[in-house]
C-alpha cells in the first residue's frame, strides 16, 4: 500500500520518492533489490552481493537498511532505497532520481529516513 509520494528537487530536476508498506517480509530483501535492479537494466545480484552494498542505519522508527543502485549507462534513473523490517510489516522508502542527482540528495534521504516515526 502506498502511504505517501513526494517530489524531491535537486539542482537539475526532480526525483520521485514513494513510501509503501506491505505485510510480512514482502518477498524479502533479495526479491525487492532484484526488482529494482531490473528497473535499472542491471543483472540480478545474489544475496551475498546485496549484503555488501547494504548500509545499516538506525532512525526513530528503528533499524533499517539503505541500498544505492546505479547503472552508469542509464543516466535518467538511479535508486536509493531503505527497507525497514517492522513487527508485522515491511516499510519501503524509495527515491528514483537521475543518476546525476543521487549523490546530491543522498544525505537528505538518510536524514528523512532517520526522522520517520509513526505507527502503521
Amino acid at each position: 500500500m502506498r502511504i505517501a509520494s513526494f517530489n524531491v528537487p535537486f539542482s537539475n530536476g526532480i526525483g520521485d520518492l514513494s513510501i509503501t508498506s506491505f505485510g510480512g517480509a514482502s518477498g524479502g530483501i533479495k526479491a525487492n533489490i532484484n526488482r529494482w535492479e531490473k528497473q535499472l537494466d542491471l543483472a540480478s545480484s545474489p544475496l551475498k552481493d546485496i549484503n555488501k552494498i547494504s548500509q545499516s542505519r538506525r532512525g526513530k522508527l528503528g533499524e533499517y537498511q539503505v541500498f544505492k543502485l546505479m547503472n552508469p549507462e542509464k543516466k535518467e534513473m538511479a535508486i536509493i532505497a531503505s527497507i525497514f523490517k517492522l513487527k508485522e510489516t515491511t516499510l519501503f522508502i524509495k527515491l528514483s532520481i537521475a543518476l546525476k542527482g543521487i549523490d546530491e540528495v543522498e544525505e537528505l534521504f538518510i536524514d528523512f529516513c532517520n526522522s520517520i516515526n509513526f505507527t502503521l
